[in-house]
């Protein structure tokens, strides 16, 4: 036999919406093409390009492998080494999170986004 497929009122609807990236973040991007040092767990420094950056976070394009959800300390973003953890990973982009960042860090981090250009796609680049 055949079964009827009802799908539940409003359901449908959402998943047809893809949830949009911008709409889930906590800060607006901003260009900042940069080369940047990483260093992993294991204490290996290595170098990566950044490509965009907001008071939440960074990402960068390393031929180096990163765990997703592994932390890294970074160098230079907010004139110091900051500490971020790897959310996602697409090719050789990363994408970070900064996290335990000091009131200063914050502050630098802040001014230095209000003075770059919105990130608003990789093609501006």
């Amino acid at each position: 036999m055949f079964q009827i497929f009802r799908p539940i009122p409003g359901k449908l609807a959402r998943q047809q919406q893809p949830d949009s990236w911008a709409e889930r973040r906590k800060h607006p991007r901003h260009r900042f093409i940069r080369e940047i040092n990483i260093c992993p767990a294991n204490g290996l420094e290595f170098s990566a390009t950044s490509f965009e950056i907001s008071e939440s976070g960074i990402s960068a394009a390393t031929p180096n492998f990163l765990a997703i959800g592994s932390t890294v300390q970074m160098f230079p973003v907010s004139g110091a080494w900051v500490k971020a953890i790897v959310r996602r990973k697409v090719g050789a982009m990363y994408g970070f999170e900064f996290i335990d960042l000091t009131e200063d860090q914050i502050s630098v981090l802040r001014q230095l986004c209000s003075g770059l250009p919105l990130f608003q796609s990789t093609s501006d680049i």
